[in-house]
């Protein structure tokens, strides 16, 4: 399986989510799982991505989505959403936060839903997450090239 997070220059959000994103990451090194990252923001090119992830420690792989296709894909919305996508079937398994710990103006000390953790446990053991439980990602709007 591949997990991509939508990462965004600035984004506040995207930036306290990551810890938790390299969190599940860590737990998961053993179970054969890619964890990445990529940027579709109009705004973002490579330079500013690159510093970005110097100045905040990002040791992901983070692709640049230049014509935005990956995220029109996928249905991106907002950045700090993450995708549980099986690439052989390119069927996305997930899509959410990866917790409940950040919302717009509000922080938790530590969260107490743990979507993407949660949906890779179901999903390795053969099991169907159920959407209609997961909610929307909190995270800054990821704006299209008109097409």
């Amino acid at each position: 399986y591949v997990v991509f997070y939508v990462q965004g220059v600035g984004c506040p959000i995207a930036r306290i989510a990551l810890p938790n994103y390299r969190i599940v990451r860590d737990g998961y090194t053993d179970k054969n799982i890619g964890f990445s990252m990529f940027n579709s923001n109009i705004q973002d090119n490579i330079p500013r991505i690159a510093k970005e992830a110097e100045e905040f420690g990002i040791d992901f792989p983070i692709m640049k989505d230049e014509g935005q296709n990956l995220a029109r894909a996928l249905g991106v919305e907002r950045t700090a959403e993450v995708f549980i996508v099986n690439p052989h079937t390119q069927q996305v398994l997930f899509r959410g936060p990866i917790n409940d710990q950040v919302g717009y103006e509000t922080q938790r000390v530590s969260a107490s839903e743990h979507y993407l953790k949660d949906a890779l446990d179901t999903i390795m053991t053969g099991g169907t997450v159920d959407m209609d439980d997961i909610p929307d990602s909190k995270g800054c709007l990821v704006a299209f090239f008109d097409n």
